[in-house]
């Protein structure tokens, strides 16, 4: 009876560590598939990057921005490169080709999304008032509407002039709200991500997260958007790309 005791738990101790080193790689398609891992790491990575460092992800591409002339209201000003623009208060007689802004002193970016990641920043250095962020194809130009995202607007703002505190920022949701107090951008980057239905917003200076439009179902083209109505300040939108690349 002793030695087939003996064989018995020989037997057993090779089966136990033998299975676990066979079946553990199959049980994850990473290791069979090469494309699979090589997808997935980035992935983790950006995610940590985008945890520690309050900022986002890379786009899938570059993209630059230019503004749309024939959707800029009246009183606003694109400098040649469509790269600016600036609030004149002087309005100027142009054709409403049905696309322009006629109430809000507002203009769009000349492409539009309907899937894909993009980040853009633009300059609003020495602008006192600005709304910056993103706008659906639908959204109505002539009347005097609410920015919001059940309007088709997905949008942060600054307020400041002499009679207020000069640091004063709000996300545009329904009702809006204040962001927390913080330095004033300089600089600010927008990005979307379509798919996941997001579209947010930092300080590229301090690279820091400012908001954040979280579950959307996007069905539509997105738009960049630029309202200013500080006058004569510049909005300028700079080539940038999302910190991590």
């Amino acid at each position: 009876m002793p030695p087939k005791q003996t064989k018995k738990k020989t037997i057993t101790l090779k089966i136990v560590q033998v299975e676990p080193a066979t079946m553990k790689k199959p049980r994850t398609q990473e290791h069979l598939n090469p494309a699979i891992q090589n997808r997935n790491r980035p992935q983790h990575q950006s995610s940590a990057r985008r945890n520690n460092r309050n900022y986002a992800c890379a786009p899938e591409r570059a993209f630059s921005v230019t503004l749309d002339v024939e959707t800029a209201n009246p009183e606003l000003e694109v400098s040649e490169d469509r790269k600016r623009v600036r609030w004149t208060e002087t309005w100027r007689d142009l054709p409403d080709t049905g696309k322009r802004f006629t109430y809000w002193e507002c203009v769009l970016g000349s492409e539009g999304f309907t899937s894909g990641r993009h980040y853009w920043e633009v300059e609003v250095t020495g602008n006192r008032f600005w709304c910056l962020g993103v706008a659906a194809e639908s959204v109505d130009r002539k009347g005097r509407f609410s920015l919001s995202p059940e309007t088709g607007f997905w949008t942060i703002r600054r307020n400041g002039d002499v009679l207020h505190r000069d640091y004063d920022m709000y996300s545009l949701t329904s009702p809006q709200s204040r962001l927390p107090a913080g330095p004033i951008p300089g600089r600010v980057g927008v990005y979307l991500s379509y798919e996941s239905g997001t579209v947010s917003f930092y300080n590229t200076e301090t690279k820091s997260h400012l908001h954040t439009f979280t579950g959307n179902k996007f069905t539509g083209k997105l738009y960049p958007f630029f309202r200013t109505g500080d006058e004569n300040q510049w909005l300028r939108i700079c080539s940038g790309s999302a910190p991590g690349l």
